[in-house]
């Protein structure tokens, strides 16, 4: 478990796979804006500390126990919510998963 917010984003940074959340807001930002999920990876992967906002913060979804933080990215003209869980170990090598990189506020 991360303590501090470099601890998050060294272990983001370092690890293994980036897992971006099939979300209607996530497809739809990459639709708006033109981009991939390997450019999603990518915005989440090179977080900064310029960009937190708040966490760790207890996910309020019962069926999803754990720590989310919250950032704020700018993207050329736009502002993109990224939600992340702390870095999780599994078999395979270590994995983020973004639940959200998404324009901030978009309607869907």
């Amino acid at each position: 478990m991360a303590t501090t917010l470099t601890d998050l984003l060294d272990s983001i940074a370092k690890c293994d796979r980036i897992h971006i959340e099939d979300t209607k807001k996530n497809r739809l930002t990459r639709i708006r804006l033109g981009m991939s999920v390997v450019d999603q990876e990518n915005i989440v992967r090179n977080l900064r500390g310029r960009d937190f906002v708040t966490g760790p913060v207890a996910d309020t979804n019962p069926l999803y126990p754990g720590m989310l933080w919250i950032f704020k990215v700018h993207y050329y003209h736009d502002i993109l919510y990224v939600k992340v869980r702390e870095v999780e170990y599994e078999l395979d090598g270590s994995v983020c998963k973004a639940l959200s990189c998404h324009i901030d506020n978009i309607a869907v």
